[in-house]
């Protein structure tokens, strides 16, 4: 009956682990990244190198939206993740510009 209940209690740390592994077009070549939940935040990796924390701003079962947890002076990102199907839509916005870019995503975890 311990294992039992043990086991319940482990199930909902199981299902918030979660991880994306998107692809997309950056200046005309394929770019690949990776988005990590751990607890309330997701961490964004490119080539395996952490970029940037992100926190969850608004989930939902359709989407998930992530904006930067360190903004600085120079900008900061958002990313909308949509679960049906998978993809990510970023912007980053700077003082003088803002960039953008989309990509399909694979939920691996």
């Amino acid at each position: 009956m311990k294992k039992l209940l043990l086991l319940l209690f482990l199930i909902p740390n199981l299902v918030m682990a979660e991880t994306w592994v998107c692809s997309y077009l950056l200046d005309g070549r394929i770019e690949n990244s990776r988005y990590e939940r751990k607890g309330d935040n997701f961490f964004w990796y490119i080539n395996d190198e952490l970029t940037v924390k992100l926190d969850i701003w608004y989930e939902s079962d359709y989407q998930i939206k992530l904006i930067e947890s360190d903004r600085d002076g120079i900008g900061f990102g958002t990313k909308l993740l949509t679960r049906n199907p998978p993809k990510v839509v970023a912007v980053h916005t700077y003082a003088t510009e803002s960039t953008s870019w989309k990509g399909n995503c694979e939920i691996v975890e």
